[in-house]
Parts: structure tokens; sequence; C-alpha cells
């Protein structure tokens, strides 16, 4: 199992030097996916992608193809309540 922080923090996508607010793991990688579409860059081209907290500490990774990681374990199997509030389990 995954370790989800239970205390409530912002979550942002951080894509290279470029940060953005985002509600959840969810719509993080909707931007993400987003933006490596338009920006028509293969994967060698594509700037890297993360999800920090408000302090900039790293919690998660995205790759290319929108999966996200926990270090080497991917998130997959998550339930949606743990996609849209993964800061604020109690």
């Amino acid at each position: 199992m995954t370790n989800v922080p239970t205390q409530p923090q912002d979550l942002f996508l951080q894509i290279g030097r470029k940060r953005y607010q985002v509600a959840s793991i969810a719509e993080a990688v909707t931007m993400y996916s987003e933006t490596r579409n338009r920006s028509g860059l293969g994967a060698s081209k594509t700037p890297h992608a993360t999800i920090v907290s408000n302090t900039g500490t790293h919690l998660y990774r995205i790759s290319y193809n929108g999966r996200v990681w926990d270090g080497n374990k991917p998130l997959d199997g998550m339930t949606d309540e743990q996609w849209i509030a993964p800061c604020c389990t109690s």
C-alpha cells in the first residue's frame, strides 16, 4: 500500500521549472497530459513532471504516459477518493 500523507497540504504539479497548484493527483495527471500533448515533444524532450507539496517536498513522479509513481511503485489501483484527496484522509 502506498504511504499517503495524512495532514492537509496543497498539491502542486511541477513540470520542469514551472509549478501549478492542483486539487488532486487526478487533476495533476490531466494537466500534465494536456500540456504534454500540446507541446508535441516526445518522451526524451518532455520536461520531468512531479507532484510536490506546498513546501516543495517531492511526493510523486508522473511518467510520460501519465502513470503516477511513488518511488518505484505505481499508484495503480487507487480508489477515486484517494486520487481526489490524497493528502486529506483521516
